[in-house]
């Protein structure tokens, strides 16, 4: 009984998340030496990716494998206080994995610790409403929220816009995975401003890679249509295929968490 309750626990996922974390050989390697870097207030969130290590591999194969990872091309620069604030999924993978209804994600901007330094991090509550035949918490037929963290991944330290997340789905039980921005879309009134769209995916999902399309509204107005057009098209151009990718339902009885 308790062993299907973890197991059922672990397979939740809800917007931007994944069944635990998916990484390419190099990738699972790297983090694992390079996790002593991590800040302490991270370290408890990251202790997932290091107690999951990867059986040895031939030197070609992981080297092979983590040229792939490492080549996997993101926007550069991105900045996390930007990208901060209410994102709503606009296009998602048709898998259960992602919630087609009503999918939201809240970011709160946390910056370096004046004093000891580090790395700037985002507080996470992602929420959706629940329908039948997706992993998400039971019963069905409900608005959730998942809380979690994201952080720079430290495999990657000089590249801002691979980052892992961790969602804490149930108590000392959380699920850790790869949130990499392809894509954002800037206000062309102020190149300042909060980033207005972005493309991000999981790009080594064992089922194939998860892809998200997010807005700062939760619909899109005629004159964003050529920019979404632009971001899926983006998508396709790094080799995740756009057949599986679907429209996502945001309606007025949606109920979005931190409102």
């Amino acid at each position: 009984m308790i062993a299907a309750t973890v197991h059922r626990i672990f397979a939740l996922t809800v917007l931007l998340g994944s069944a635990g974390v998916t990484l390419c050989a190099e990738h699972r390697q790297s983090t694992n030496r390079k996790m002593d870097n991590v800040s302490s207030r991270d370290e408890k969130k990251a202790r997932f990716l290091k107690g999951k290590k990867s059986k040895p591999k031939d030197k070609k194969e992981s080297k092979k494998s983590g040229k792939k990872c490492e080549s996997f091309p993101t926007v550069s620069d991105l900045d996390l206080s930007r990208y901060a604030g209410r994102w709503y999924l606009i296009y998602g993978t048709d898998s259960p994995n992602i919630q087609k209804r009503c999918s939201a994600a809240n970011y709160v901007y946390n910056a370096p610790d004046p004093i000891f330094g580090g790395t700037p991090s985002v507080d996470v509550v992602n929420s959706a409403f629940c329908s039948p035949g997706e992993n998400c918490p039971p019963p069905y037929g409900q608005f959730f929220s998942i809380p979690g963290k994201g952080l720079n991944n430290p495999a990657f330290p000089d590249e801002t816009s691979k980052l892992i997340v961790t969602l804490n789905t149930a108590p000392m039980v959380d699920i850790t995975f790869n949130y990499w921005v392809i894509d954002v879309v800037l206000d062309p009134d102020d190149e300042t401003a909060p980033y207005q769209f972005a493309a991000l995916a999981d790009p080594y999902y064992p089922d194939g890679a998860l892809t998200y399309v997010l807005s700062r509204e939760t619909t899109i107005d005629a004159s964003d249509e050529e920019t979404v057009a632009m971001l899926l098209k983006k998508i396709e151009d790094v080799g995740i295929s756009l057949e599986n990718i679907v429209p996502i339902v945001q309606e007025e009885v949606c109920v979005y968490d931190a409102e």
